[in-house]
């Protein structure tokens, strides 16, 4: 049964970058559900835009909404086959119901959890130098990371279900991530999804 693997963590914690790598090396696909989700409201889902404004106001947005949009992207879709990558979702506990459906009504099983770590101060920073947000809207994502999603990740713990992956020191970022820091972290990134689907 093909497996899923959850990426969390706050923002500018490497997610993205880490997991498109990774895709791009093994060819093991990625679902950037924010991405996703925006792109397909700016061409008029109408679902994918009621979802994509709660997102970027930080409120809480109806996951069975989202697991709709994601059955549609992955349906009848054959580069699905083995399994894929999910970043960012679920992001709260109160979304579990919605995704344990999402995965049985796909024929998917639950791989890992990977928590990317980045200490607080580094995501806002990191945040900020996007420009593509409010301060008001990142303080509240922080917000929500703390109570949260923090929730979400105790859950994923006492399940056995989550492993840890360290973030990159942001103040010695520059504009382009280092080639060697992503191939340490796909790596690592590897192990566990490799480590999981054996264990099947």
């Amino acid at each position: 049964m093909p497996k899923v693997f959850v990426l969390l963590g706050r923002p500018g914690s490497g997610k993205t970058t880490v997991s498109d790598y990774y895709s791009k090396i093994t060819n093991f696909p990625v679902v950037h559900v924010g991405q996703e989700i925006r792109k397909l409201a700016s061409q008029g889902h109408m679902l994918a835009k009621d979802v994509a404004e709660d997102m970027q106001n930080a409120r809480d947005y109806d996951p069975q909404k989202v697991t709709t949009i994601l059955s549609e992207i992955i349906s009848n879709n054959p580069k699905f086959t083995n399994g894929l990558i999910l970043d960012g979702f679920p992001r709260f506990k109160n979304a579990l119901p919605a995704f344990e459906e999402f995965l049985k009504k796909n024929n998917l099983k639950m791989g890992k959890v990977i928590l990317f770590k980045v200490p607080k101060s580094q995501s806002i920073q990191r945040q900020l130098s996007r420009k593509r947000d409010s301060k008001e809207v990142i303080k509240l994502r922080e917000e929500n990371f703390s109570s949260v999603e923090s929730e979400l990740i105790e859950h994923y713990k006492k399940q056995g279900l989550l492993k840890t992956l360290r973030a990159m020191n942001f103040k010695r970022r520059k504009k382009k991530v280092p080639e060697y820091f992503l191939k340490i972290q796909a790596k690592n990134l590897g192990k566990i999804i490799r480590s999981a689907k054996r264990k099947s």
